[in-house]
């Protein structure tokens, strides 16, 4: 019989930088397999390359195997590390202020190659200070077939979005319960309140003949109003009601803002007495709105801006940081929620409120509502050239207020 004619095969390959090159020929059945398993390892460690999480294959000896992208990019570790040992490396190599579990993580292995058994449940803080994440830890160990123990594997995962989630859950859930308590609270308040404040008018009435009694009735009245308004402020802050949004219409042409009219107003009532307060001498409030263009690439809607500047001594540096502080007040009779409740209802709106001092004199308090929704595909360079609004608001000399007018503030 004549001899068969060796078939030519052709089989798709992988030249060096990594791309495939479908004119190599393997002439040869021997070197097609070859060449497959090539492919196939290459394909296997572009696949562990593409995983979300890190994984570290050890031997019994804690050599290293298995080292992937991801690993590197979670514990900060570059270069080729096959082969060395995997405690010496993450000793020397590991930045123990980045990742202070080096020592744990290193045991974690140990454990798992000693006993043979996996190991969960790990997780430690990694990365820099001011963006610190969370790494969770697992541990298995690698048998063959016949159950003979070959090494270790090390599955890293970055759970930071996750456990941000969960906090923010947990968060919702505290302020639910905290709304419910304020609720109870504010009702409990208010009825003695009332009959507080009744008994004080009933007594200003009958005693206009005896002044000290008629004042000391008057300093009850006062503060019974103070005490429900910070009653009142403190039910808005804890159980914030979601906003009920329409366009609202604003000057010069600026666009329209999707918001709640009355919590906006509310908003800026806030910060406008504020400025009142801040202003005993008297002085001008000015009030700006702009629109504030976004980049197209970043996915977020332009946003109206609106400032409110008065022309006080400004906020004291070391207060700067604490004015959105539940209760923080340097103020003899405020209650500390005034800006915790503005920047609750901006927020709820999507956008943000910052405050600072102004160049010169005075405090600066800046406000950012989405002129559209998020998710709004439109880009900035759709909308014309808009112009800025300004209303100077001129305040006469303002004298220091009373307990009793003070509460009568809107």
């Amino acid at each position: 019989m004549a001899p068969t004619r060796e078939r030519q095969e052709k089989a798709p390959s992988i030249d060096q930088r990594g791309d495939p090159d479908s004119s190599l020929a393997v002439d040869t059945p021997a070197g097609a397999a070859a060449e497959t398993q090539a492919q196939l390892e290459r394909y296997g460690r572009w696949l562990l390359d593409s995983l979300s999480t890190g994984v570290v294959g050890l031997d019994t000896q804690g050599r290293i195997l298995l080292w992937t992208r991801r690993a590197g990019e979670l514990l900060g570790v570059n270069g080729n590390v096959i082969g060395r040992r995997f405690d010496q490396l993450i000793r020397r190599s590991v930045r123990r202020r980045q990742f202070p579990g080096v020592e744990m993580l290193i045991q974690i292995a140990r454990d798992t190659m000693a006993n043979g058994h996996p190991s969960s449940g790990h997780e430690f803080s990694y990365g820099p200070d001011r963006e610190r994440g969370a790494l969770s830890v697992e541990c298995s160990p690698v048998r063959d077939e016949d159950g003979n123990l070959w090494g270790a594997a090390l599955f890293l995962r970055d759970v930071t979005q996750r456990r941000q989630a969960e906090a923010e859950m947990r968060q919702v859930h505290q302020m639910a319960a905290t709304g419910y308590l304020a609720a109870c609270i504010a009702h409990e308040i208010r009825n003695p309140l009332s009959a507080i404040k009744a008994a004080a008018q009933y007594l200003q009435h009958e005693c206009e003949d005896n002044p000290l009694i008629a004042q000391f009735a008057s300093i009850i009245d006062d503060e019974s109003n103070r005490l429900t308004r910070i009653v009142t402020d403190f039910l808005i802050y804890a159980r914030p009601q979601p906003p009920s949004r329409a366009p609202i219409a604003l000057p010069d042409r600026l666009p329209p803002v999707p918001v709640d009219r009355d919590q906006m107003q509310q908003v800026l009532v806030n910060l406008l007495h504020n400025a009142l307060q801040a202003m005993e001498g008297g002085g001008t409030i000015r009030i700006r709105a702009r629109l504030r263009r976004r980049s197209k690439d970043s996915g977020i809607a332009p946003a109206v801006e609106i400032t409110v500047e008065d022309e006080g001594p400004g906020i004291p540096p070391k207060d700067l940081e604490h004015i959105f502080t539940p209760f923080f007040t340097t103020k003899t009779k405020g209650s500390g929620l005034g800006l915790p409740i503005c920047q609750r209802i901006v927020e709820s709106h999507g956008g943000t409120i910052t405050c600072e001092n102004a160049p010169g004199a005075g405090a600066r308090c800046r406000i950012e509502v989405p002129v559209r929704p998020a998710g709004d595909a439109r880009h900035d360079d759709a909308d014309p050239p808009w112009p800025v609004s300004q209303l100077d608001l001129v305040a006469a000399h303002q004298p220091r207020l009373s307990p009793g007018q003070e509460d009568r503030l809107p």
